[in-house]
Parts: structure tokens; C-alpha cells; sequence
């Protein structure tokens, strides 16, 4: 990676390299210069143990969420937009189908794959029951200002 000193290095899917931390850490200290390597990953880098110890200091995280309404912005109808959720090839798909088959390809690589390399040791059939049952629980999920996360039952208005 040397040989690239002036150039952007992008490294993609790094949560599945984590033997390249150490060597990036080396680079790092090398060469200050801000912007030099753009890391992406699928996973929540924040996680990885490697990552916060091994670039602390010398890395800074943007987190890239689904769109928001105001993103999707007012030629995307809100019932597609609440259907379909807000990731750009599951919105933008062509048909309800094809945008189910990438939200369920999605899911499954996040199950089967993506929480296993994060350190949860839980067969993905037993998660994705985990996820149903969720799903068909009334709850609503709220972050605090205080960035602390709570599920909250709704009530249907004949219960108030």
C-alpha cells in the first residue's frame, strides 16, 4: 500500500480483513495526512474490537443509513417508501417482487453472515425466529436523546 502514498485507497468490506488494521495503523502513523484511505464495511464498524483499537485516534466514522423520507424525497409515494424501507435498491426497485427478493437476500446475508463475524454465536434459523417474533410484537422502538434505545408497546386506541 505504499506505492499508493498519494493516492485514495478505498478498502471495502474491512470487517472481513481485520489482519489489515494493524498495517493501516502503521501507514497511519507514517503518514498523517487526512483522506488517504476510505474504509467501507456492511458491518457496524464500531463493533469490531480491532477497529477501536488498533486505529483509535486515526479514524473518524460516518455512518451511511437508509433514506429518510425527506432524502426519498416527494415522487416516491409514503406507502412505498414505509413498505419497501428506505435502502436505495429496495425502494428504487421496479416491483414489490424484486424489492422483497433484495430485502430478503439483505436479511439473510446480515444473519447468516454479518452477525456471525461480529461475534454472535446464534444459528441464523434461531435469529430469524427471534426477528419474527419482534416483528409480530407491537413495540416501538425509540432512541433517547441520551442514545439509549426503548421498546415501547403500542396500544391500540380501545386500550387507553
Amino acid at each position: 500500500m505504499e506505492a499508493q502514498a498519494d493516492r485514495l485507497v478505498v478498502i471495502d468490506e474491512i470487517q472481513r480483513m481485520p489482519d489489515l488494521f494493524p498495517l493501516l495503523r502503521a501507514l497511519v502513523d507514517k503518514n498523517r495526512r487526512p483522506g488517504r484511505f476510505l474504509i467501507l464495511g456492511s458491518a457496524n464498524l464500531l463493533a469490531l474490537r480491532q477497529i477501536s483499537e488498533s486505529l483509535a485516534g486515526r479514524i473518524q466514522f460516518l455512518e451511511l443509513g437508509p433514506f429518510s423520507r425527506t432524502e426519498a424525497g416527494p415522487k416516491v409515494p409514503l406507502r412505498r417508501h414505509w413498505l419497501r424501507g428506505g435502502y436505495p435498491e429496495a425502494l428504487m426497485s421496479r416491483s414489490d417482487e424484486v424489492s422483497g427478493r433484495w430485502r430478503e437476500a439483505l436479511i439473510r446475508s446480515y444473519l447468516e453472515g454479518d452477525l456471525n463475524q461480529l461475534g454472535f454465536r446464534v444459528a441464523a434459523p434461531e435469529l430469524r425466529r427471534f426477528w419474527t417474533m419482534l416483528a409480530h410484537q407491537e413495540l416501538f422502538f425509540h432512541r433517547t436523546p441520551d442514545a439509549h434505545v426503548c421498546a415501547c408497546p403500542i396500544w391500540p386506541s380501545h386500550h387507553r
